[in-house]
Order: C-alpha cells, then sequence, then structure tokens
C-alpha cells in the first residue's frame, strides 16, 4: 500500500513539474532566447562610459596622477631626495630642479589643450 502512494505522489510530482515547466515547442518567453532587454543607460552612465572609452582622458588623468605622485615623492624624506639637494654642491640647485620640473608639467598641460 505505501508503495503505491509513493509512486502516485511521485507521478504528482512529475505531472505538476511538467504542467509548470515550458515546452520546448511553444514558450511563454515573450523577451526571446536572450531574455528580456537591457535597461537603457542614463545621461550620467553614458557621460562615465564615454569617459572612459575617450583615450585622451585616460591619457590627461594617468598624467596628472603620476604628476602628483612623483611632486610628492620629491618632499618625502623616505626617498631620499630631498637629502640629496641638501648636500654642499647641490644646495642651490633645490628650487631650480622643482621649477624646471614644474614648467615640464606646464609645457605639458598646454599640449593637453
Amino acid at each position: 500500500m505505501l508503495r503505491g502512494v509513493a509512486r502516485r505522489a511521485s507521478e504528482n510530482s512529475y505531472l505538476v513539474y511538467r504542467k509548470l515547466s515550458p515546452s520546448p515547442c511553444k514558450s511563454n518567453n515573450t523577451f526571446g532566447p536572450m531574455g528580456p532587454p537591457p535597461t537603457p543607460l542614463s545621461r550620467s552612465d553614458l557621460a562615465h562610459l564615454q569617459l572612459l572609452t575617450s583615450s585622451f582622458y585616460r591619457v590627461a588623468f594617468t598624467s596628472y596622477g603620476a604628476f602628483w605622485l612623483s611632486f610628492a615623492t620629491l618632499f618625502i624624506p623616505g626617498s631620499g631626495i630631498a637629502a640629496a639637494y641638501k648636500a654642499a654642491p647641490a644646495a642651490a640647485m633645490e628650487e631650480n630642479a622643482i621649477g624646471i620640473f614644474l614648467m615640464a608639467w606646464m609645457v605639458l598641460t598646454l599640449l593637453f589643450l
């Protein structure tokens, strides 16, 4: 008796599964095989996408990031750059070296314009 109940329960679950699952021939999916369409992008999303795809902005932002990293390294005591200019023969050249560094970045900035 228990075997018959278990058998009917498994047959019923199979029938319920067959009724709920879509058949391979007919599909209730109105979006097609790829699923629902993607949501449209907002203007800010498009602006960020254009910002990431433009090579000029990548070069400019990377260059100015490198500028700030290298400019900060000049003044970090652990880098030894400032200590190298504290020696007697190079004491007056520190301001000149920083000036040349900043002038080179000024020329690069003018080229970016």
